[in-house]
């Protein structure tokens, strides 16, 4: 007896197992089906514009609605509209992968609409607010962060501006900012607190992307430091004027330390022990070189980031990286006839820019481009290198005369 209810239980046992199977292949089996189904549908748009449900998220704030464009893979890809359920935000432009990016305009609920370039889902370039009360502005973004000049205009003139340096005003950090003396008498120690030094320029150095100095403070002796000053650096620049030996300078950061080894051994190096700083910001406060050949902006580029700006150009050369063209042209006017300028445009077409051709540009000023020289010194024949420093315009429309 006790046999045959030990036969019994192991058959219901097994019997269980196998029910729990067969359920489990069947529900498989209709996910898989359910699965395969979506994904033909998705197919199926993507190989032509379509119309589908979709959602975003911009400034926090969740937007369920429709899309209606170019489509890959169900997402997003090309060109497209999307609306919002009750019609008080769309976004009209470029996408990839689902994301905004590239050329919009966007529509708020409040009634503003901004127009700007994009970057997957980020703020990334110029863009421009147009306001309820007849005003519109204009902020440079680096990864959705404003960075360099933004001017409100009010009838098209300009009626308010501010340079923005590390999140804050110019006027903001130059207020907060403590002499470097004053602090170090309180405390050695590094802080996140503002500072300010000024001094006579004894040692410039470039390379790629940075720039290394020395200047000369009267109270501390010397103060050395570093700032990226490269096209591409993005929020890693600093707002600094192209400094010359002899030239004095007022600048703005923060401190980091003292360093015993030294920071730079050139010739003239004095000592092995300087405080060090990290600049974010700088101005010339009278330049050594009254006679400099080049004019403001050559010299300062970092104070027009962001700043529009149309104008006609002669091109000398260009140099091509992909769908990069870094366009070297010098401005068509007498008093700036040294002035050479380097002109970005993305394109994602076969374009030709010849020698001596002019072209109107209109775009925005977006810091300085660094090209790189290897010169042979004819006296010891040993080969330098050289960093020439040129403004740079990111291109936002332009026609070749």
């Amino acid at each position: 007896m006790k046999n045959g209810k030990m036969v019994k239980k192991r058959i219901s046992y097994y019997l269980l197992i196998l029910l729990f199977i067969l359920l489990c292949t069947i529900f498989g089996i209709g996910v898989l089906k359910y699965r395969i189904g979506a994904q033909d549908v998705y197919a199926s748009l993507s190989e032509e514009d379509g119309t589908i449900p979709y959602k975003v998220s911009w400034q926090w704030i969740k937007y369920k609605g429709e899309y209606v464009g170019e489509l890959n893979d169900g997402l997003p890809e090309g060109e497209g509209v999307f609306t919002s359920a009750d019609g008080s935000f769309s976004y009209s432009g470029q996408w990839t992968e689902g994301c905004f990016n590239g050329t919009a305009t966007i529509t708020y609920p409040n009634g503003e609409i901004e127009e700007g370039k994009y970057r997957m889902g980020r703020r990334h370039g110029l863009c421009r607010t147009y306001y309820p009360d007849n005003t519109y502005d204009d902020k440079l973004y680096i990864q959705n962060q404003v960075f360099g000049n933004c001017i409100t205009y009010k009838n098209d003139q300009p009626v308010e501006k501010s340079l923005i340096v590390n999140g804050i005003s110019s006027e903001e950090l130059m207020e907060e900012a403590q002499d470097l003396a004053d602090q170090l008498l309180e405390s050695q120690k590094m802080t996140s607190d503002y500072i300010s030094v000024s001094g006579i320029v004894e040692f410039v150095e470039e390379n790629t992307e940075n720039c290394n100095f020395r200047i000369n403070s009267e109270g501390l002796g010397m103060v050395t430091g570093s700032y990226g000053d490269s096209f591409g650096n993005g929020l890693e620049q600093a707002i600094m004027p192209n400094f010359k030996i002899g030239d004095k300078v007022m600048l703005y950061g923060y401190y980091n330390g003292y360093l015993k080894d030294g920071f730079k051994k050139d010739l003239d190096y004095y000592g092995y022990s300087c405080f060090n700083i990290e600049p974010v910001f700088g101005i010339i406060i009278s330049e050594n070189d009254v006679s400099n050949p080049f004019s403001f902006t050559m010299n300062n580029p970092y104070l027009y980031m962001g700043m529009r700006v149309e104008m006609s150009f002669t091109i000398d050369r260009c140099i091509r990286n992909g769908k990069n063209y870094y366009i070297f042209g010098y401005m068509q006017t007498e008093d700036h006839s040294s002035d050479t300028y380097v002109l970005h445009i993305t394109s994602e077409d076969n374009e030709l820019f010849l020698t001596g051709r002019n072209i109107d540009i209109h775009g925005y000023y977006f810091g300085q481009y660094k090209d790189k020289k290897s010169i042979e010194n004819s006296i010891s024949g040993i080969t330098e290198t050289e960093y020439r420093k040129y403004p740079l315009v990111e291109v936002i429309e332009f026609e070749k005369k």
